[in-house]
């Protein structure tokens, strides 16, 4: 399986003024609603991986595209921004993601997004308009103002478009109402209560943004009776510089066989180095892109022996149960340990 691929660049959009959306000509690209493209950036003498949610739905749109705003400091963002122009061919790797809406879901949507978050969910929401499974989609959503917000305009004209199916609710800080200003917990208490279907198990919600927004998002839901398999979320940052590296090493090295691609590798990974973190040494040809446990790229079934991951973000309760790892945060605990990459 080819895994790294060029994409041709066909019309750059002006979103805001620090975000730009990239439109590619590849038309035959296959990906679903709601993943991400990484891409392999120059930097200096080397290069980054940095992941870009897809804006558009194969339903929907003639061509696949991405949305990237500006992050301080970000070297990848600054670089696409500034440097990439119509007709460049630019490098990536295959569409992942498990933050993706089933076809087959009946009765509610609930999206909450702030800022670039909306790009995942403007997928996700261009997809289940047209699903006739789904009744009523709500979107919340939270900008700092009016001129900083993505999609506004787009947003706006399909609320107009599907009158009956789609409700809008926009948050900006800069407001003067303190109610136009902020999501909170006691509107999403309410809502949640009075104007969303008494079958909860029909309710499905969709979250992105920054952690503390999804946090909050994440606890109202819930304990407002929404099924946890019913709460999706995408986390693009943390807030917070912690290092989740493992609470305990082991000693020694580890055998780690890797069966992908009709291939088989062995390696020796030390038990305080992450199996993805020897792979690269080893020139190992894993997929990766966040190498820090939050957008399963890398995740790949253990057959044997046991690890320890020290971060999971993205990986459900069902997907540990069928023995799925993430090698980026995962350290040998027990040897020799056997992995399987469909």
């Amino acid at each position: 399986m080819i895994e790294h691929f060029h994409l041709r660049i066909r019309e750059i959009i002006q979103e805001t003024s620090d975000c730009k959306t990239f439109i590619f000509e590849n038309s035959d690209l296959r990906y679903k609603a709601g993943q991400f493209l990484t891409f392999i950036i120059p930097s200096g003498i080397t290069r980054i991986r940095r992941a870009y949610s897809f804006c558009t739905e194969l339903r929907t749109d003639n061509f696949p595209g991405v949305t990237v705003k500006l992050v301080e400091n970000g070297a990848a963002s600054r670089y696409m921004l500034n440097s990439w122009q119509v007709g460049d061919e630019v490098e990536c790797i295959q569409p992942a993601g498990k933050f993706i809406f089933d076809e087959n879901a009946e009765g509610e949507l609930i999206l909450f997004a702030a800022g670039i978050g909306i790009v995942p969910i403007y997928s996700i929401l261009k997809q289940a308009l047209h699903s006739s499974k789904i009744q009523r989609i709500h979107l919340f959503y939270s900008n700092r103002s009016k001129e900083s917000t993505i999609f506004l305009q787009q947003l706006s004209q399909l609320e107009h478009q599907f009158p009956n199916k789609l409700l809008i609710k926009w948050f900006f800080s800069d407001s003067f109402r303190i109610l136009d200003a902020r999501i909170n917990s006691d509107l999403i208490d309410t809502f949640f209560k009075k104007q969303t279907l008494t079958n909860k198990e029909q309710v499905h919600v969709f979250a992105c943004g920054p952690e503390s927004f999804m946090y909050l998002v994440e606890v109202r839901s819930l304990s407002s009776g929404i099924p946890k398999q019913n709460y999706h979320q995408e986390v693009f940052y943390r807030e917070d510089s912690e290092s989740h590296t493992p609470h305990k090493f082991k000693d020694g090295n580890f055998e780690v066989i890797v069966h992908k691609d009709g291939k088989t590798y062995t390696m020796l990974v030390a038990g305080n180095q992450t199996i993805l973190s020897q792979a690269i040494k080893n020139e190992i040809p894993l997929t990766w892109s966040c190498a820090s446990g939050r957008c399963s790229t890398c995740m790949c079934k253990l057959d044997s022996g046991k690890v320890y991951m020290s971060r999971n973000e993205v990986l459900t309760d069902r997907d540990l149960l069928k023995g799925s790892i993430l090698t980026c945060t995962s350290y040998p605990q027990e040897g020799p340990i056997s992995l399987h990459f469909k």
